[in-house]
C-alpha cells in the first residue's frame, strides 16, 4: 500500500484551495459582466435602426419606438452612455416626424435634450453629442448662449472632424452674434472641411441660406480657384426664378432650425 506523505497532503489542500479561489474569481467576474452583457443583448436588435439614423436616412416612427425601447431596457441593466446618446438621437428623429408646433414634437424635443445632457454628463468629450444638443437648443428657441457654448465644446472636443463641419456651420450661422472669438476664427476651417467632405451638401445649404453663402465666400476669398468652383456650383443649384446673378452667387435665404 502506498503511504501518503505529509508533503503530498499539504499539496492536495493547496490545490483544492486554489481551485476554490479561481472558481470564486470566475463567479465574481461573471456576476460583474452579466449586466453589461444583458444590456448589450437588449441593444443589439435595434442597432440597424441606429445605423440608418446615423446615415441620415428616413426611419418610420415604429422603428424609432423599437430603438427607444431597446435602449430603455438596456439602461435597466447598465447606465450606458451609448444608450443615452441613442435615446437622444431617436427622440430627435421622432420630433422631426411630428407636426410642427404639436405637443408630440415638444415632448420629443424635451426628451432629446434630457437624454443628450445626461449622455454628455457621462461623456463630455462627445463632439457629436454637443452639436446635437446645440441644434436642439436652437430648434426649441432655447438660450442661444448655451447653444453657442455647446458648439464651442464640440470644437474643443474634436477640432478636425470634417463630418461635423456642415452641422457646425449651420449652428454658427444661426448664432453669429453669440460666437466667441475662437469659434469665429475656426469658421474658415469649418468651411474647408465641409467643402472637402461633401461639397454638394455645402452648396445645397448655401443655396438656401444667404448668410452661409457669404461665410463660404469669405472663407475662400484667398483661394480664387475654389471660390470660382463654389460660385459655379451655387449658380447651378439655384432655380432660374431666384433672381439676379448677385443673388445666385451669394445664395438665397434659408429657414434654420
Amino acid at each position: 500500500m502506498k503511504t501518503t506523505t505529509p508533503t503530498e497532503k499539504t499539496g492536495g489542500r493547496r490545490d483544492h484551495a486554489g481551485a476554490v479561489f479561481l472558481a470564486g474569481m470566475a463567479l465574481v467576474l461573471l456576476v460583474n459582466a452579466a449586466p453589461s452583457f444583458l444590456a448589450r443583448v437588449f441593444m443589439l436588435p435595434a442597432d440597424p435602426v441606429r445605423e440608418e439614423l446615423l446615415l441620415k436616412r428616413e426611419v418610420p416612427q415604429k422603428a424609432l419606438t423599437v430603438l427607444s425601447s431597446s435602449r430603455q431596457k438596456a439602461l435597466k441593466w447598465r447606465p450606458m452612455t451609448e444608450a443615452m446618446d441613442d435615446l437622444a438621437l431617436a427622440a430627435f428623429a421622432l420630433a422631426e416626424t411630428e407636426k410642427e408646433g404639436s405637443s408630440g414634437e415638444k415632448k420629443a424635443l424635451e426628451e432629446a435634450i434630457q437624454w443628450q445632457r445626461r449622455s454628455l454628463g457621462r461623456a463630455p468629450a462627445n463632439a457629436f453629442g454637443w452639436v446635437r444638443l446645440g441644434h436642439l437648443i436652437i430648434w426649441t428657441q432655447g438660450n442661444p448662449s448655451e447653444a453657442a457654448a455647446a458648439l464651442a465644446r464640440s470644437i474643443d472636443s474634436a477640432p478636425y472632424e470634417p463630418s461635423l463641419s456642415l452641422a457646425r456651420l449651420g449652428m454658427a450661422v444661426a448664432l453669429l452674434d453669440k460666437l466667441d472669438a475662437d469659434v469665429r476664427r475656426s469658421l474658415p476651417f469649418m468651411v474647408s472641411g465641409a467643402w472637402e467632405y461633401d461639397s454638394d451638401e455645402l452648396v445645397k445649404a448655401a443655396a438656401e441660406n444667404r448668410t452661409l453663402a457669404q461665410v463660404v465666400e469669405k472663407a475662400f476669398e484667398n483661394d480664387p480657384e475654389t471660390l470660382t468652383a463654389f460660385r459655379e456650383k451655387l449658380s447651378a443649384a439655384l432655380p432660374e426664378e431666384s433672381g439676379s446673378q448677385e443673388t445666385k452667387r451669394n445664395g438665397a435665404a434659408q429657414k434654420n432650425r
